[in-house]
């Protein structure tokens, strides 16, 4: 056993000749074709016995250890047939060697004659049949490691660990590397002694004891449950020290808490965040979302633990805590960087993650940590579509779980459904094999059909709330009180007196909805009206919108705080423990959509250059994320009228996420490894130059 791990297995008889020092094969070249049994032999000038017939078969008579050691002639077996030839001079321990190789999982170098003083580097040309890019690359891996298993055999040293430069195309790869070759894994099956200490003139090698390339490959085996375990310590330190942190109801709790039983009249809202709410009357509420799992997940775990019938929103917040570290750990290994780029790009995404502005809403009541936490296991689970096997459709069973619960959140996030339908699309249609179209067919029959089945649950789409939000966008936003009112009222087809609701909510102690007159002008209060009011006032839109990017960028709503109640915080007071990224959009804010275009555009240039550069996995993620960013401004502009900072954090957390998945593909690919298999029906070229 090698420190590279176990020699490989031969699956093609390859036959290679060439000379050592002082040996003196005359002729120096040696032809065969197919033999019936399907083996070669080699031979050398120190062994008798050696020919070759006419049919193509080779025979030596001797032991293959001194065919190998006096000669550097290899020697391999198994089925299918392959030829090589060799040409050197007495002395000059120089020789070529071409194999073909069709399976990747058993991948031969060609040897190569070479002096005892093993001072004399070979060039050896590997051509390796695949049927796809990724098959052929991951062929190019393993020889690299077999040259340095085979290196280190015999004569004590290996490469330097400078990386290998590899240049691709279509046509050929080549790999940058001086080697010396010895032999073929086959002549050392069971004779390996394993690693030993390189000499002292070997500069630039990197030993490792055998316990320690014990844990290296122990930790490759348990490095998901590892990098998940140290993802939830980061999280968890985040949330938690000095003190636990989340976000106050801002009044909307009760629809989760009624479906509860928990709704307790008394309970404090936007001042700090109130822990415990324990049982209260029933009361009733078809709201959907998919927050509703969450919180009756932790009332049962709380009931589990021996804890007091209620819900703990620090049980809330620990399972926002996993779902968080889990999101991170498959991004981490979905992304196709080199690994330790992998550090740089987890610390870009969990920036995002554990703003301020953000991770807050994993301990609350209200829905938006639910959307947070679905959209970056859809967006790991979209990275992952991409492998082949038992991981692709784990990627697949990630994007339904993120999904189901990132557009079920709330009713606005239900247009994350139809582009994430279209990101499944735009990946199977990147994929040029079909039979690879079955998995994203099979997670977008999982993600429509989960969504019905949550949506069944309650108020469909939430549909009673179509006025109330109607309402508010009417008396909050067209009509403000600061533009012609009267005029507005009117295009509206509302009656004049309507003015005195300016500023009302659906709740407050008068709204318009207690005016006798209200039942005539009902069906103006509806977002038909609302959409031809838009068509029809072009400035006045974009005045809204402008408004609706402004808050976005804000980031974090003034009037909820962030601490405990009874934390020893002021009232509504934040926390400032990674403020970065909504730090630096808050001085954007005042800029409205003068910012955040220029944004977008940005963030979408980049997607599309992932998407020509073959980083298509990435490229789609971006887009997908910009355009639910983007939809989600005027959704929520334009149709909610109130409370605009709160309603845009789902777009800024969006915007902001795809802007770091952006960033990383700008990240080194991981060597050797394709971002998108292609079937290759020429034949890959791969030199080891000298």
């Amino acid at each position: 056993m090698s420190r590279y791990g176990p020699p490989l297995m031969v699956a093609e008889t390859v036959i290679f000749a060439g000379s050592a020092a002082g040996a003196g094969v005359a002729a120096g070249s040696l032809a065969a074709g197919s033999a019936g049994s399907g083996s070669f032999c080699a031979c050398s000038a120190a062994a008798a016995g050696c020919a070759v017939t006419p049919a193509g078969s080779a025979t030596l008579a001797g032991s293959a250890t001194s065919a190998v050691v006096g000669s550097g002639l290899v020697t391999a077996t198994g089925s299918g047939s392959a030829t090589a030839t060799g040409a050197g001079s007495a002395g000059s321990g120089s020789a070529d060697g071409v194999s073909t190789v069709a399976d990747v999982d058993s991948v031969v170098v060609p040897g190569a004659a070479i002096s005892s003083a093993c001072a004399v580097p070979a060039r050896v040309a590997v051509s390796v049949s695949a049927d796809t890019k990724a098959t052929v690359l991951r062929a190019r891996r393993r020889a690299e490691l077999l040259i340095k298993a085979l290196m280190w055999k015999k004569c004590g040293h290996k490469i330097t660990d400078a990386p290998a430069k590899t240049h691709c195309d279509t046509g050929n790869c080549r790999l940058d590397h001086e080697v010396r070759p010895r032999g073929n894994a086959a002549a050392f099956t069971g004779e390996y002694p394993g690693p030993r200490r390189a000499p002292v003139q070997a500069r630039g090698a990197l030993v490792f004891a055998p316990w320690v390339v014990t844990l290296l490959r122990v930790w490759k085996r348990v490095s998901f449950v590892g990098t998940f375990a140290l993802w939830l310590v980061v999280v968890g330190v985040r949330w938690l020290v000095p003190r636990p942190v989340g976000i106050a109801d801002n009044g909307d709790g009760w629809r989760m808490l009624c479906k509860l039983g928990l709704n307790d009249r008394a309970r404090v809202s936007e001042m700090g965040v109130q822990l415990f709410y324990a049982p209260a009357p029933p009361c009733g509420s078809t709201y959907v979302s998919s927050q509703f799992w969450i919180d009756r997940v932790a009332v049962s775990i709380g009931q589990w633990l021996g804890g007091p019938p209620g819900l703990n929103l620090k049980l809330v917040g620990a399972i926002g805590c996993v779902l968080v570290a889990l999101g991170l750990t498959v991004v981490v290994h979905a992304l196709p960087v080199r690994p330790w780029y992998r550090v740089a790009a987890g610390a870009i995404v969990a920036l995002v993650m554990l703003d301020s502005a953000f991770f807050g809403y994993f301990t609350s009541i209200i829905s938006e940590g639910a959307a947070f936490a679905g959209l970056l296991l859809a967006c790991g689970g979209l990275l992952l579509l991409r492998r082949d096997g038992l991981t692709r459709w784990f990627g697949g069973g990630v994007v339904v779980a993120g999904g189901v619960l990132a557009v079920n959140a709330k009713s606005q996030t239900l247009m994350v459904l139809p582009l994430l339908l279209v990101a499944l699309l735009v990946l199977a249609l990147l994929d040029k094999r079909r039979a690879r179209w079955v998995v994203p067919g099979v997670v977008a029959v999982g993600l429509v059909a989960g969504t019905y089945a949550l949506q069944s649950t309650g108020d469909f789409a939430n549909e009673e709330y179509r006025e109330i939000n109607a309402y508010h966008a009417i008396f909050n936003s067209i009509v403000d009180g600061k533009h012609d009112t009267q005029r507005d009222l009117a295009d509206l087809g509302l009656p004049p007196h309507f003015a005195q609701y300016i500023g009302t909510t659906w709740w407050s102690q008068k709204p318009a909805h207690t005016d006798p007159d209200y039942p005539r002008y009902q069906s103006r209060i509806s977002n038909e009206n609302i959409i031809d009011y838009y068509l029809s006032h072009p400035v006045r839109t974009a005045q809204i919108l402008d408004q609706a990017a402004s808050d976005m960028l804000t980031g974090r709503p003034e009037n909820m705080g962030n601490f405990a109640l009874g934390a020893g915080q002021p009232d509504k007071a934040k926390e400032y423990r990674v403020p970065v990224l909504s730090g630096i959009t808050g001085l954007l804010a005042p800029a409205g959509l003068f910012a955040a275009v220029p944004l977008w555009l940005l963030v979408g240039w980049m997607g599309v250059r992932a998407l020509r550069r073959d980083r298509r996995d990435l490229g789609v993620v971006v887009l997908f994320l910009l355009l639910v960013g983007i939809g989600q401004v005027p959704l929520a502009g334009l149709a909610e009228g109130i409370e605009g900072v709160k309603h845009q954090v789902i777009a800024l957390f969006a915007t902001l996420l795809a802007a770091a998945f952006a960033a990383i593909s700008l990240l080194p690919t991981r060597r050797g490894e394709p971002e998108e298999p292609e079937r290759e029906p020429a034949t890959e070229q791969f030199a080891i130059p000298a």
